[in-house]
C-alpha cells in the first residue's frame, strides 16, 4: 500500500518534471539551455508561481469586494457597513483581540446583557469575517430563539426544516442569536445542541450571541452538549 505522503511526493516530482520540460522547450535561449540547468529553471518556476499568486489574489480581492457589497445590501440598514473597527468601543476592541489571538478558530461565544449592543458587535464581527474572505452573506445561517421554538413545536415538519438548513453544504458559519438563562423546552434545547454538534463535527464556525454567560448557558445543556460548546469556542469567550 502506498502512503498518502509518498503519493503526494511523487505527484510533486511529476509536476516539477513537467514544469521543467515546459521551461526547457520555451524561449529564444533554448540553444543555451542544459538539461541540468536547474538554477535557471528555479528562477523560471519562481517567477511563474508569483504570477499565478498575484492572479489568484486579484480574483480573491474582487470576490471579497463583491461579498461585502452583497452583505451591506442584505443586512438591516442599522448594521450595513458596520465593522468591529468602526464601532470603536472597548467592547469591540476586546472582541477583536479575542478573535485574532487564535487564527485557526473563528468560533466565538459573546455574552452581553444588552441585546441591541450585542447584536451590533455580532454583525460587525460577521462583516469582518466576510472581509477576511472567510464567509459571505449566503454562507451564514442565523438561528434565533423564535426559529428553534417554531421548529420544536411543529413536529416532524419542523425537525425536517431544521435539518435541511443544517445540511446545506453551502453554509460554513452558524450564528445563534439571543439565548439566555430563561426556561427552554427539551425539544428547543435538543435542536440547539444539534446545531452545536453540527459545528463541531462538520468543522463549521459557530458565533454564539448570548444574554447569559457561558457557564450559565452550559448548565441548561446536557453534559455532552456543554462539552461540545466549550470545545467549539475554545478560548474565544468574550464577556462584554
Amino acid at each position: 500500500m502506498v502512503s498518502k505522503s509518498g503519493s503526494s511526493d511523487r505527484a510533486k516530482k511529476e509536476a516539477l518534471r513537467k514544469s521543467y520540460a515546459d521551461y526547457a522547450s520555451n524561449g529564444s535561449n533554448s540553444g543555451n539551455k542544459n538539461e541540468t540547468d536547474f538554477e535557471s529553471f528555479r528562477e523560471f518556476h519562481k517567477a511563474r508561481e508569483e504570477r499565478y499568486r498575484k492572479m489568484r489574489r486579484k480574483t480573491e480581492v474582487a470576490q471579497i469586494r463583491k461579498n461585502l457589497a452583497q452583505w451591506d445590501v442584505n443586512v438591516h440598514s442599522e448594521y450595513s457597513g458596520v465593522s468591529l473597527k468602526n464601532i470603536g468601543t472597548r467592547k469591540s476592541e476586546k472582541l477583536i483581540k479575542t478573535i485574532t489571538a487564535d487564527k485557526n478558530n473563528r468560533s466565538v461565544f459573546v455574552y452581553a446583557d444588552e441585546p441591541k449592543g450585542r447584536e451590533k458587535l455580532i454583525y460587525g464581527l460577521l462583516r469582518d469575517y466576510v472581509n477576511m474572505g472567510a464567509t459571505s452573506f449566503s454562507q451564514i445561517l442565523h438561528l434565533t430563539e423564535n426559529d428553534l421554538t417554531l421548529w420544536a413545536t411543529t413536529g416532524f415538519q419542523g425537525q425536517n426544516r431544521f435539518d435541511e438548513k443544517l445540511d446545506d453544504s453551502n453554509i460554513n458559519t452558524i450564528v445563534v442569536h439571543g439565548f439566555s438563562d430563561k426556561s427552554y423546552t427539551e425539544k428547543e434545547l435538543r435542536l440547539l445542541e444539534n446545531a452545536i454538534s453540527h459545528c463541531f463535527y462538520e468543522n463549521k464556525t459557530l458565533v454564539f450571541s448570548s444574554g447569559a454567560q457561558l457557564g450559565t448557558l452550559s448548565s441548561l445543556l446536557t453534559d455532552s452538549g456543554a462539552s461540545l460548546l466549550r470545545s467549539v469556542v475554545g478560548k474565544n469567550v468574550v464577556n462584554v
